[in-house]
């Protein structure tokens, strides 16, 4: 979809390796495998997430990462995690399996939500679902998160 339509939409745009301003946070994404024009895993290095810098609001990190149906991390998904931590995100999510994350995860310094999952996707596949991650602010400058598992969406809809 072009970017021109999701901005006409009213949604934000955030480029693979930068980071926006949103009200209440700072957004910064990030993509570890691509499956066009050719498969490609093991995209981001360390120096990836030089472009976030430090902001007085809480930083999220939305990162494109896992190996598809997985619902659970690799070595290498943490150590990315790890590199988005010490850019500064105290909430990281991925998204990219098709399968949600079966917990959370703590780092040092981050909340973990591996992945997703579909949200909205067009494909039966049984081993898909999906949900949102709930985020609220709190008054005095905190924030918290939740899981919201929503199932296979496109599902139903067909």
């Amino acid at each position: 979809m072009p970017r021109s339509f999701l901005e006409a939409a009213d949604i934000a745009v955030v480029e693979d390796g930068a980071m926006i301003e949103l009200d209440d946070f700072c957004l910064g994404a990030a993509t570890e495998v691509e499956n066009s024009p050719a498969p490609a895993r093991d995209l981001l290095r360390a120096g990836s997430f030089e472009l976030w810098k430090p902001s007085s609001k809480p930083l999220f990190a939305f990162l494109h990462c896992g190996a598809e149906y997985a619902a659970s991390p690799t070595i290498r998904e943490r150590l990315v995690a790890s590199w988005a931590e010490k850019a500064g995100a105290e909430l990281i999510v991925g998204a990219h399996t098709h399968r949600p994350s079966t917990g959370w995860e703590r780092g040092r310094g981050s909340l973990r939500w591996f992945s997703m999952g579909n949200l909205l996707f067009d494909q039966n596949d049984p081993r898909n679902s999906g949900g949102l991650i709930e985020v609220r602010f709190l008054d005095q400058g905190t924030w918290t998160a939740r899981w919201l598992p929503l199932g296979n969406v496109f599902a139903p809809a067909r």
